[in-house]
């Protein structure tokens, strides 16, 4: 599970790379998401539990800030 969520991590990186401003704020978004989940995993194979706690603040904080940037992009003339 984990090498499939590592997998989609460098393909989205790769989509962040090249991808127009759009394509690049979804590969963002799920970048950020893919790599709370991988946090989260890893705190339910290891059994610290303080890393959910990490994994569940880094996917709001994903969440909130890709909000932010696209009510900044769309009020701008980036598109």
């Amino acid at each position: 599970m984990s090498m499939v969520l590592i997998i989609s991590i460098a393909l989205m990186a790769i989509l962040l790379i090249i991808g127009k401003l759009w394509e690049k704020m979804v590969a963002l978004s799920s970048l950020g998401m893919k790599i709370a989940i991988l946090i989260i995993l890893i705190s339910y194979e290891t059994r610290l539990t303080f890393l959910y706690d990490v994994g569940l603040l880094y996917l709001m904080a994903g969440g909130a800030g890709t909000m932010l940037i696209l009510f900044l992009i769309l009020r701008s003339d980036l598109e």
